[in-house]
């Protein structure tokens, strides 16, 4: 999918667009600490930074914000901000003062919004102007961490990991070995650690002692990647691989405070639709399955997977969840295809999902050329969002109300094959006057959509207020007998409420 974006040197967005709508056709066929940094400095290494090239007037890059005021645009549980233009925000860290810290692929560099919206950015040097040729793409930051006193950047297009050191404005660059090209950061037991995109899949980690990279190769990593290093303590973290070609996946324990660490393989053999992100919460890792319009949730005390479908858009048949985070008791993450960010709560009772535009984008070529929602990055309350292509940093606030609800009167509902049951749908909403539309999802297909279970009524549209009926579930006599996860989701079309359910077929 779009996602592979970052598997090739130089790509225009508008150009992996286009690849993205080619690649959705033939699937639908088949089946990111407040520091007063100062805004320029010295580098550290031999290496001067150049201007910005373009192809034109448009292309060139405004000089770097130094404590710009930027206006917010807010509705609902959404605040954005826009940057000037060709600015590629991706890769986000959080600071405790709520400040966050992004990357920006056509400054190139990094940049910093405090919450009144003041912004000061900060241009890493940059090696090679000739090779500009498109706007907001001089480099790619996927990966962006605060660690040791500095602020880090992942420069996959170069090759090495630049920071910005927050007392005297300096940068620092750290070469990586040739054909690493790091993707996202991860600091845990006291170092900072990245991964690596290209196949075998590798990651690193550099020590607060030295500047000399140390890298560890991955069990069966002949043609997996490198996705995602998560932190559970200093003596256990998880990597998680996906081997792009095949959708076969693999998630490792290790003990990073070794200096010779076993990958143990966590999770078994489940089939994982690309992950690309793990957060850890309600006793288990969630998983976003970038290839899929769903969660996947690890139970440690069971060592299985279960995958929660999210809601469907009419626009396209996977939303492509990308990456997550939690708090321990929120799961939020960002949807790329559908352009909105997600939210799972009550241990995997409920998601709720804020489309990020107002009103909603329901084209599918106007959402990837104008917005496309890429990387995501956990607050204390909330997340932040950045929309690539349209220069935007948004934030979502987890403390915001929806006004409309739902609810089912049974968790779990048991049917033989060729069987029905029933249950009590429950919504409750005060927008007086609108329409609330009711749609249902499962887990038996990747997307989300329901084949041989059926739910009736089926799509209905309801007045808001408080309501109930009577929803009557049906398993085909074809159903492979199981447990499988079933969604109600009641939506205006710019949030969607949901709650699972199981359907047992015995």
């Amino acid at each position: 999918m779009e996602r592979f974006c970052r598997r090739r040197r130089a790509v225009s967005p508008k150009y992996l667009a286009a690849l993205a709508i080619v690649l959705f056709v033939s699937a639908a066929l088949a089946g990111y600490y407040s520091y007063g940094i100062q805004a320029s400095g010295t580098t550290a290494t031999s290496s001067t930074t150049t201007s910005s090239t373009s192809t034109g007037s448009s292309c060139v890059s405004a000089p770097p914000a130094n404590g710009a005021r930027l206006t917010p645009t807010t509705f609902g549980a959404i605040t954005e901000y826009t940057l000037s233009a060709n600015r590629t925000p991706a890769g986000f860290a959080v600071a405790p003062d709520g400040s966050v810290w992004f990357g920006e692929w056509g400054l190139p560099g990094v940049g910093h919004l405090l919450p009144n919206g003041t912004l000061t950015e900060y241009r890493w040097p940059y090696p090679d102007s000739s090779a500009v040729s498109l706007c907001g793409q001089e480099t790619q930051i996927w990966g962006v961490a605060l660690w040791n006193g500095t602020v880090w950047g992942a420069d996959n297009l170069y090759s090495r990991l630049v920071s910005v050191n927050p007392a005297t404005g300096q940068t620092e660059e750290v070469n990586l070995t040739s054909g690493i090209f790091p993707y996202t950061l991860a600091v845990g037991a006291g170092d900072l650690w990245f991964t690596d995109n290209i196949a075998p899949g590798t990651i690193g980690k550099l020590t607060p002692s030295s500047t000399v990279v140390q890298y560890y190769t991955l069990p069966n990593s002949k043609n997996a990647l490198s996705e995602y290093i998560l932190f559970q303590n200093d003596t256990r973290a998880f990597v998680l691989t996906a081997d792009p070609l095949n959708f076969k996946a693999a998630l490792y324990s290790f003990n990073p405070s070794s200096a010779n660490p076993t990958f143990t393989p966590v999770g078994g053999n489940q089939t994982l639709y690309e992950p690309s992100g793990i957060a850890l919460a309600d006793g288990g890792i969630w998983a976003t399955e970038h290839s899929a319009s769903a969660m996947a949730f690890l139970n440690f005390t069971t060592d299985r997977w279960t995958i929660y479908p999210t809601s469907t858009v009419p626009y396209v048949p996977t939303v492509l969840t990308y990456f997550d985070g939690s708090n321990g008791t929120a799961v939020w993450f960002n949807e790329h295809y559908s352009n909105r960010m997600g939210v799972i709560t009550g241990g995997g009772r409920y998601l709720t999902e804020y489309s990020i535009t107002n009103p909603p984008l329901f084209n599918i070529t106007t959402i990837l050329e104008n917005y496309n929602m890429v990387t995501m990055g956990l607050a204390a309350d909330g997340a932040w969002f950045a929309a690539a292509t349209a220069g935007i940093v948004g934030f979502v606030n987890g403390s915001y109300s929806p006004p409309f609800s739902i609810a089912t009167s049974s968790t779990s509902l048991s049917l033989a094959p060729g069987g029905s049951t029933q249950t009590d749908i429950r919504y409750t909403g005060n927008l007086p006057g609108a329409n609330l539309s009711l749609q249902f999802e499962d887990n038996e297909f990747y997307n989300g959509t329901a084949k041989l279970l059926t739910f009736s009524p089926g799509t209905i549209t309801t007045s808001a207020g408080d309501s109930s009926f009577t929803l009557t579930v049906s398993a085909s006599s074809s159903i492979v007998p199981g447990t499988y996860v079933a969604a109600a989701t009641v939506t205006n079309g710019s949030i969607y409420r949901t709650v699972y359910f199981d359907v047992v077929v015995t």
